[in-house]
């Protein structure tokens, strides 16, 4: 997959993103919340379940599961919103909140 990044527009930019989005996940599971951590992860798997969509390559996936699997990652999206609302996290759910609302 690395391989794919290099052969698309601004790949090395987009691959960079992927790798310090990753790391910014770890950091979320070693040192904050769960919730934190899944939030984090469903980004992170949603960013790389739409450069498998858009990548000029044959995927190993089929664009069926892809999409269920993306839709899988936006229920989880929107139940954490919720979670942070129950929580009391205001800038999480703030924060979750912006980003469905650029995503939609």
């Amino acid at each position: 997959m690395i391989d794919a990044f290099k052969n698309l527009p601004n790949g090395k930019l987009r691959l960079t993103i992927a790798i310090l989005l990753t790391i910014n996940a770890m950091f979320y599971a070693l040192i904050d919340s769960f919730i934190n951590t899944l939030d984090a992860f469903a980004w992170l798997g949603f960013l790389l379940s739409c450069e498998l969509e858009t990548a000029t390559y044959v995927s190993p996936i089929r664009e069926e599961t892809l999409q269920k699997i993306r839709n899988g990652l936006i229920i989880l999206i929107v139940l954490l919103t919720f979670a942070y609302l129950f929580t009391g996290d205001l800038l999480g759910l703030l924060d979750s909140i912006l980003w469905l609302g650029l995503v939609a």
